[in-house]
């Protein structure tokens, strides 16, 4: 799979988040990426036009990501994008959800564009360099 193929969606309300996400994806190679600043716009999203990675904000607005995550798994035949879930604090709890969910990574805020890069060969299971 090539990362310039990939179709990215980044879910986040901080719109200087998502700005900086969608630089350090570029420069990774991504070429398709899209955002949602909400939780329900998330899900339409990804309803309308599947993705190949999320990244996921714990804090979304209107739906949190673990709700997004459950609501994706009730799309039928839908087999679902990797999945990185980023946040502020990784507790124990939240680790063990998300995982039972099938999230591959976690981005614990604040992060660097290295541990990024780190995350998402981690759950696309590709070389990025």
């Amino acid at each position: 799979m090539d990362v310039k193929d990939i179709e990215v969606l980044i879910g986040d309300g901080d719109l200087a988040v998502v700005a900086l996400l969608k630089r350090w994806l570029r420069t990774m190679g991504f070429s398709n990426i899209r955002s949602a600043s909400d939780g329900y716009a998330l899900l339409l999203a990804v309803k309308r036009n599947p993705v190949d990675l999320l990244l996921l904000s714990w804090d979304l607005p209107k739906l949190d990501g673990l709700g997004v995550v459950r609501e994706i798994h009730k799309i039928p035949r839908f087999t679902g994008p990797k999945i990185v879930l980023m946040t502020s604090e990784a507790s124990r709890s939240l680790v063990s959800e998300a995982a039972e969910l099938g999230i591959g990574g976690f981005l614990v805020r604040p992060f660097t564009d290295r541990t990024l890069h780190e995350q998402l060969q981690k759950a696309l299971g590709i070389s990025l360099d």
